[in-house]
């Protein structure tokens, strides 16, 4: 069976969304099948293949009344058709000029959640999300936090911001700071997460750093640089900019890779929820320079119940 994948496509006139099933066809990406999406559906789904158009395979009819294949290149359905958000899915709605293929990213719904991330959509497939809007949950393990005192005005009145795209960290002027955020998955859930990683603005004073957790996988970071561990066991060093993909499947099958190459792997099998974890660490101190370390450009993944 070919590999497949979803692209969300949209009518720019009525606003319904569609599901675009596509499959590998020598170097591009073909529809194979369209199905209609809910708008529960269309606004938690994120298209899965980028390329500079698409057409549909020969399994599937071409436009009836001029032949193209073209999902969203002819004028013919929108002239033979007044469509209206209230009619019914009609297949030749996919060639109509109206359609275009939506890139946007999927966001959490009140019917699905930000943590239900492996949908069953009505027609029976099973979709992935890669989301946009995940909810954190903030940690400090500081209890009591000094006053800023004479830098109160320049202190960030917000020391972790954190969203589906980004995580900043801002230090306090005076006081010691051990405070992050996290996110759990089920022990049986795969999940992966990309981000750009920059240290460059930890300043020596005082000692910081930026430490990573995911089950086994531990990491420290500042403006030096650092290293990744796996179990303890180090597996590798990076500088003070790199991309980052962690990954866990199979109930514990443990991922590091850096800078688009694998760096490490290692399973260990999950027994309880797993908590990734971004956290920043610095002593307490007395001035005003404040360390800051950033994670951007974040792409989340998870599939519930390592199903596929």
């Amino acid at each position: 069976m070919k590999e497949q994948k979803i692209v969300k496509a949209r009518c720019r006139k009525t606003g319904k969304y569609y599901g675009i099933t596509v499959s590998p066809f020598g170097t591009e990406w073909k529809a194979v099948d369209v199905i209609p999406l809910s708008a529960d559906e269309g606004r938690v789904l994120t298209s899965q293949v980028r390329q500079a158009y698409f057409e549909t395979n020969d399994n599937l009819l071409a436009c009836r009344y001029c032949g193209s294949r073209r999902i969203g290149g002819c004028k013919c359905t929108k002239a033979h058709f007044s469509c209206s958000s209230k009619k019914e899915y009609n297949f030749d709605c996919i060639y109509c000029q109206e359609m275009e293929i939506d890139y946007s990213m999927g966001k959490a719904s009140r019917k699905f959640g930000s943590g239900k991330t492996e949908i069953t959509l009505e027609q029976g497939m099973k979709y992935q999300i890669t989301f946009s809007n995940v909810e954190w949950r903030h940690f400090d393990k500081i209890q009591f936090h000094a006053d800023a005192g004479p830098f109160s005005h320049i202190e960030p009145k917000e020391h972790v911001i954190a969203d589906g795209q980004r995580i900043e960290f801002h230090g306090y002027n005076v006081s010691e700071m051990n405070e992050g955020v996290l996110y759990e998955i089920n022990p049986d859930d795969d999940f992966e997460i990309v981000c750009d990683v920059d240290t460059t603005t930890v300043k020596q004073h005082p000692e910081g750093y930026l430490y990573i957790e995911m089950g086994p996988i531990t990491a420290k970071i500042n403006e030096q640089g650092g290293a990744f561990f796996l179990d303890g066991r180090q597996v590798a060093q990076v500088g003070q900019r790199f991309r980052m993909r962690l990954s866990v499947s199979k109930g514990g099958q443990y991922t590091i890779e850096i800078d688009n190459r694998q760096v490490g792997t290692l399973y260990s099998q999950n027994r309880e929820r797993v908590e990734i974890r971004f956290g920043f660490w610095h002593e307490s101190h007395y001035c005003e320079n404040i360390t800051r370390a950033y994670v951007n450009n974040i792409e989340m993944s998870q599939v519930c119940g390592g199903q596929q």
